[in-house]
């Protein structure tokens, strides 16, 4: 390798320049943001503070150095607590990505048929690029409709979200694929329907004294938090749990090790409910006061109960068996659901549409505790309040406005019952029924999954599966739990995520370790918008009187105001230590306002939401809509699988014959040669990346992306990390890349669509010079960034800082503690107590929907017994029920055991071979596993990053050595993984830590050196080997974690061109080994080497990188590509229809 420009003596004179903002010499002083000075040897260096985003999952607070205008180091920031200084070897290689020789500079358009080898890529400019965009969407739209065009997206590039919310909008269509289906979406949709969206997130670097790890190995790689943080946390912890088919690194530490079946998550969950329920180890206020768990229910009720109910995503109508007024007597109201209070032994009720018991006003809390955080004092105290109680008659009588004598006839406080037995109800129509408790059917049925049974199911000892939770229930700290369960990407991916997340979410909620310390509290709360560009500026109509009201909302900024003074009078009058929070004064009328402010302003207007009409009813069109109902209520995402379906026309509604993608990837969930069979299909596709990839392979324009050290952006902690600042942009971006949110508004202006109709001041896009005269309907970046840092709004900024302004704040004083700024809403825990958590679903702090005690579900309260599944699934979904994966030992024997091989039925396969297979290998059958961390891969990323293909150059299989002497298969040797499926090929990596009988699989492999329209994903990428139709049955997650596979060893005679090692169709083997010299041509670019040469575009001529095809240096840097084989205007067609 070339020496590096940098010697130690000129680098160590670099660094003399930056020492003092390199140090942290007192912790409550921020680093210096900028370092100036000129070293006659090293150049002109600066460091700029920003957020790495070399990963999609955490907000890693990074220094940036920059020399001659050029990337040259990456590392941790110490000041960021979220991070802790971490910084990974994905953030220390990103300036080889921003270098690269295969970055995309430029748009190109397809001139060769899809299906071909090779796209015969053109260079084209950024105007024409988005007219052919513009011009081929608007004709599909008006041919089809805009519900054939889908969306496309993941999480590596969070401020390019628009196909979450702008980009369904722009086409009017309800059809997203995204990657959120089987990451993090599942814990967010059994989390609103729980207790909050996104509440499973956990309060990791809050340090809980009992650490359980489910499902989740973030100390290989970030995800939500550190692997910094997760391994301090871990060796902190009293207690280490980890539940998981395999021993994690964390986990070769732990006090206990629960090593399940894969995709049994929910039987084991379901057996520490029943545990917690039978030994009464639950939180008595949690369940008796915050759950449904005392509602009462009728099973023979003759007709189901309906009525509209507000929640986090909008709204319900509901229809269930519960027990309300409403089926008590004509005039009573459907909001109050009716439990028996067995201290004045009589039914009383809930009002969900209040928030408040029968009779009596919820009294908030005036003791408490101030809880320190670990990094204390770089993170603010946080207020524990003491937990409310039901009201006294007898010492609190003013608690009840119009006297107890009715609600409390005996004079003592409620009592909801939690095992009434069966309680005795006269409906309205004269009909008698017998009404249990929510708690006793609950319990019903957990009660299948003792200790000894679930031990059946997953494999865990009873024993050691009691052990654990007895030791995670029983507290440390009386005053609260011992901190939640962090749990992961494996219960989404495992084929019942979504009741998985469910079990999870209750058992955190029961016990109080939900908004508790080191709790599964859910996201940040800060008034950063973290995903610029994601939604359109485009101004609302009011509902009118079809707005949704109640008692309580329309609370404007000064009635907000004036709340707060009255709550701090509260406070002082009571001799609360929370009224230190204030000063201990009231505070004036301009203190209050900028209290309501960081609490979120004005509550959440009646005329903007929710709308009167539920998203159920408005998400009738989706394409995946009578597969997976539930999916309508969500509207996040449209089944991927049905998306390709819709492409291929298989048993769908309608077909799709459109995509636009950003940030996205076809590789990421279900069977992915259908996938690419499905994109061929398309009469128009576009995407914008990094990279030519697999995902662009069928793409028919393709824009370059900006890398992260190019980027302006707002970032909030992705998880409950609390804090919120910037990724700053470091150098500029080379050629025509443009930034993701500009690309946004351009989209919008090439199908003719205002981004922005609310604020005819803005400054429009300078680059968007394409049709007619852009102007203040398509504005600017710095517009666009505005809008996510304008409700911050401050004593400094009252109207909201500009976009520099935020971004200058941040390099002045660095990331900023959401405890500090946003206290009520992110500094308090327990926040249903004091009325600060009723807010619309979204990770944002958004402006509260009225102030009443409780959780923003449709009861109000933490839902054991489900109204949302109930309304939308029916009975048998309304409790977190337990399923066996699609495909497993128990579902299907056939495709484990040689002896059942007639049983399989072919029309379910897609590889006609396996049969055969699995009686040649008979002996060779596995469950596999995939999806875990690869410390130094962000899912399909960075596969053609030096520093990270040197240290992990090949796809590997883990299994158990015992299992591979049994097949005579040693370590490092090729195999084949073949499935129902399909079958690919990786590198075997014997590990004693995974059991016998199960392997792990390394995902989202692709070869970037390969210079082919699919970059041969098909040979190794294992999503190849899904089952398309395995999936939750709820929401439509693939089933990634419990797959049968037949392994066995790559051979000579069974490999194509003679080769175990996968080829490309030359017959040139891919890279395997660290010493693979194409590992230096991918250096060849690189801003530290003395002999390159890097400016905005290629320089250096020789930098051809690996992929010579589409995009020789001196042909694509001139604009002057060899044309294909077919004109450009066969975009979309297809060469391969068989």
């Amino acid at each position: 390798m070339t020496q590096l420009t940098l010697t130690r003596r000129s680098f160590m004179k670099a660094m003399a320049v930056t020492g003092a903002a390199a140090s942290l010499t007192a912790v409550a002083e921020p680093m210096r943001a900028l370092a100036e000075g000129v070293d006659a040897d090293a150049g002109e260096v600066k460091r700029v503070r920003s957020c790495c985003r070399a990963c999609g999952k955490v907000e890693c607070g990074v220094w940036v150095t920059v020399r001659d205008g050029k990337v040259v180091k990456v590392e941790g920031d110490e000041s960021a607590p979220q991070s802790r200084g971490h910084c990974c070897s994905k953030s220390q290689s990103s300036m080889q990505a921003l270098y690269h020789p295969d970055r995309l500079r430029f748009p190109v358009k397809r001139t060769n048929p899809k299906g071909e080898d090779d796209p015969g890529w053109v260079r084209i400019t950024l105007d024409e690029a988005f007219e052919i965009c513009g011009e081929k969407l608007k004709e599909v739209k008006e041919k089809y409709g805009g519900e054939s065009i889908f969306v496309m997206c993941g999480t590596s590039r969070v401020w390019s979200l628009g196909p979450y919310q702008g980009m369904k909008q722009l086409f009017g269509t309800p059809n997203a694929h995204l990657a959120y289906q089987v990451c993090k979406g599942p814990r967010h949709f059994g989390g609103i329907m729980t207790d909050e969206m996104g509440s499973p997130w956990m309060e990791v670097e809050a340090e809980p004294s009992v650490y359980v790890q489910w499902g989740t190995a973030c100390e290989y790689s970030n995800y939500d938090s550190t692997n910094r943080t997760v391994t301090d946390v871990a060796h902190r912890a009293s207690k280490h749990i980890v539940v998981d088919p395999r021993v994690t690194p964390l986990g070769k530490e732990a006090d206990i090790w629960l090593p399940l079946r894969p995709g049994t998550d929910g039987a084991l969950a379901l057996s520490w409910l029943n545990w917690i329920i039978e030994n009464e180890a639950y939180d008595d206020t949690m369940v008796r006061r915050w759950s449904n768990a005392s509602f009462l229910y009728v099973d023979d009720k003759p007709e189901l109960t309906q009525g509209w109910l507000v929640e986090g995503n909008g709204g319900i109508n509901m229809k269930t068996k519960l027990l309300t007024e409403a089926d008590l007597k004509e005039d009573g109201k459907y909001q109050r659901f009716m439990v028996w209070d067995e201290a004045n032994e009589r039914l009383t009720y809930w009002d969900a549409e209040l928030g408040m018991w029968e009779g009596e006003e919820h009294r908030i809390p005036t003791t408490g505790t101030w809880i320190e955080h670990p990094y204390k004092p770089l993170v603010a105290d946080a207020w524990l309040p003491d937990q409310s109680t039901f009201a006294d008659p007898a010492t609190e009588p003013d608690r009840f406005p119009d006297g107890f004598e009715e609600c409390n006839p005996k004079g003592l406080p409620k009592r909801p019952s939690l095992l009434p037995g069966e309680v005795e109800v006269t409906l309205k129509d004269g009909t008698v029924h017998k009404a249990r408790s929510v708690w006793d059917a609950f319990h019903q049925m957990t009660s299948e999954y003792t200790m000894e049974k679930a031990e059946e199911i997953t494999g865990v000892p009873a024993a050691k599966s009691e052990e654990a939770v007895r030791a995670w229930t029983t507290r440390v700290n009386p005053l609260h739990g011992n901190g939640g369960i962090h749990f992961q990407l494996a219960t989404d991916q495992n084929g019942n995520s979504i009741q998985n997340v469910r079990a999870l979410q209750i058992l955190s909620c029961i016990t109080g370790n939900s908004d508790e310390p080191a709790g599964n509290r859910g996201s940040s709360k800060a008034q950063f918008d973290g995903n610029p560009g994601r939604s359109n500026m485009q101004a609302g109509a009011p509902y009118g009187d079809e707005a949704k009201t109640w008692d309580g909302r329309d609370v404007d900024l000064e009635g907000l105001a004036a709340k707060m003074q009255d709550f701090v009078q509260y406070l002082i009058d009571n001799d609360s230590p929370l009224a230190e929070r204030y000063g201990n004064k009231v505070p004036s009328h301009e203190e209050a306002l900028v209290i309501a402010q960081r609490m979120g302003g004005a509550f959440r207007t009646s005329q903007a939401w929710p709308n009167p009409k539920t998203v159920f009813e408005r998400q009738a069109n989706e394409v995946d809509a009578e597969r997976f109902p539930l999916n309508r209520y969500w509207a996040r995402w449209a089944d991927a699988n049905s998306i390709w379906d819709g492409c291929l026309d298989n048993d769908v509604p309608y077909q799709l014959h459109a995509g636009v993608c950003q940030s996205g990837d076809f590789m990421n969930m279900g069977n992915i040669d259908v996938a690419w069979e499905a994109m061929t299909k398309l009469d128009f596709f576009t995407d914008i990346n990094l990279w030519f990839c697999p995902n662009n392979g069928n793409a028919d324009v393709i824009f370059p992306c900006y890398h992260w050290l190019e980027v302006d952006t707002t970032r909030v902690s992705q998880g409950a990390g609390g804090f919120f600042g910037c990724g700053c942009a470091a150098v500029e971006a080379p050629g025509e890349c443009i930034y993701d949110p500009d690309w946004n508004v351009g989209m919008y202006k090439a199908m003719g669509v205002p981004w922005n109709t609310k604020d005819e001041s803005a400054e429009p896009s300078e680059i968007l010079n394409f049709g007619e005269k852009t102007d203040y309907r398509w504005p600017s970046r710095s517009r666009v960034l505005k809008d996510n840092v304008d409700a911050w709004k401050t004593a400094e900024f009252p109207d909201g800082p500009t976009w520099e302004q935020a971004k200058e704040h941040f390099q002045k004083n660095g990331w900023m503690d959401c405890r500090t700024w946003h206290p009520e809403r992110w500094g308090t825990y327990r926040r249903h107590e004091m009325g600060w958590r009723r807010q619309q679903g979204g990770f944002n702090l958004y402006p509260l929907v009225d102030d009443h005690p409780g959780f923003m579900t449709p009861s109000g309260l933490i839902e054991i017994w489900s109204l949302v599944c109930e309304a939308y699934l029916g009975d048998e979904d309304k409790f977190p029920v337990y399923r066996e994966p699609t495909n497993s030992p128990v579902t299907t024997p056939e495709y484990f055991d040689a002896a059942k091989v007639a049983d399989i039925d072919e029309s379910k396969i897609r590889n006609a071979d396996y049969p055969a297979s699995l009686q040649e290998h008979a002996d060779a059958t596995f469950l596999m596993t995939t999806g875990a961390r690869q410390p130094v891969y962000f899912h399909s990323e960075h596969r053609q990053l030096p520093w990270c293909r040197e240290l992990w150059p090949a796809p590997r299989l883990e299994m158990n050595p015992n299992d591979a002497a049994r097949l005579g298969l040693e370590q490092g040797d090729w195999v084949w993984i073949e499935s129902p499926w399909g079958k690919v090929r990786e590198v075997l990596d014997l590990y004693y830590g995974i059991s016998k009988g199960v392997v792990n699989a390394n995902h989202a492999w692709w070869f970037p050196e390969m210079d082919t329209a699919s970059h041969g994903y098909e040979l190794v990428n294992i999503n190849c080997v899904m089952d398309p139709y395995g999936q939750d049955v709820v929401c439509g997650a693939a089933t990634m974690r419990s797959v049968p596979v037949l392994v066995y060893k790559a051979t000579e005679e069974n490999s194509p061109f003679g080769n175990p090692v996968p080829c490309d169709p030359q017959g040139n083997p891919v890279i395997t080994n660290a010493n693979d010299p194409r590992l230096k041509e991918w250096l060849s670019n690189d801003p530290r080497l003395e002999d390159s040469k890097v400016e905005l575009t290629f320089a250096n001529m020789a930098a051809t990188g690996l992929n010579p095809s589409i995009q020789t240096a001196d042909l694509y840097s001139g604009g002057k590509l060899a044309v294909g084989s077919v004109g450009g205007d066969a975009l979309g067609a297809y060469s391969k229809s068989m």
